[in-house]
């Protein structure tokens, strides 16, 4: 499957799931391309391909290239739960809580069989997880506790989630050392529902801890609500994560 880009985009069947993979353009580097694992849905693999000629311009100096991996289809209210929680409405179902889950198979048969298949590096600092919405809290969940993941981006991650800054707080330790991006629209704490509101509180919390533990960190606001430019909002995480000039190493 081609894209509008210079890389590939490949879709993989990966035990009753898809693995959806984009490998950038050029040579491969020593030790392969550094791999940003996705926690998000359809949406961004299809707004993805008239994105990548802009994206792999930065790969020119801006940032390294790398390659994007994601599983489809997902079910965002079980796959990128930590644990169960109340629905947001009357209109929506509650929390079912298999994040766990979903990162076993992330981990023991997404990860090896990408990494059978294209030439990406095992290196954790060479390794991010990112996600938006939901899905952005759930990769900074799982990089909390995975040694093998040096890197982090939630995009306006739903760090409002019932419980999730106290479990943030007990697992400071394993946030140590590495590199995460955190970033919020600025009308996201104006919703009317409680729950969600508290996302600009849990946002600061998390980046005082962050700004503590992170070997490097930014926290970005920006224009806007939640469903504002969602898939260029994440690429300019990645290039951030991938970066070639890190000098800089806490943000604000």
């Amino acid at each position: 499957m081609s894209g509008q880009g210079k890389g590939t985009l490949r879709k993989l069947p990966c035990g009753g799931r898809s693995v959806m993979f984009y490998q950038p353009p050029g040579p491969v580097p020593a030790g392969g391309f550094p791999l940003a694992f996705l926690c998000t849905g359809e949406d961004f693999w299809q707004e993805l391909p008239p994105l990548l000629p802009q994206l792999e311009k930065a790969f020119a100096g801006e940032c390294r290239p790398f390659c994007m991996a994601g599983v489809q289809p997902v079910e965002w209210t079980r796959d990128f739960a930590p644990w169960s929680a109340p629905a947001l409405s009357c209109k929506s179902g509650p929390f079912a809580g298999g994040a766990a889950d979903f990162f076993v198979f992330l981990t023991q048969q997404a990860m090896p069989l990408i990494r059978a298949a294209f030439p990406v590096s095992v290196q954790p600092a060479d390794t991010a997880l990112a996600g938006y919405s939901l899905g952005g809290m759930a990769a900074l969940w799982q990089a909390a506790q995975d040694p093998l993941v040096g890197k982090c981006a939630s995009v306006s991650g739903s760090l409002w989630y019932d419980g999730f800054s106290e479990w943030l707080c007990g697992r400071r330790a394993g946030l140590q050392g590495k590199e995460i991006y955190l970033s919020l629209g600025k009308s996201e704490e104006k919703v009317r529902n409680e729950r969600m509101r508290q996302v600009g509180v849990c946002t600061r919390c998390t980046a005082a801890l962050l700004q503590e533990q992170a070997a490097r960190f930014v926290l970005e606001w920006n224009d806007g609500g939640h469903f504002h430019e969602v898939t260029p909002r994440q690429l300019r995480a990645l290039q951030w994560l991938f970066a070639e000039d890190t000098s800089s190493k806490i943000q604000k």
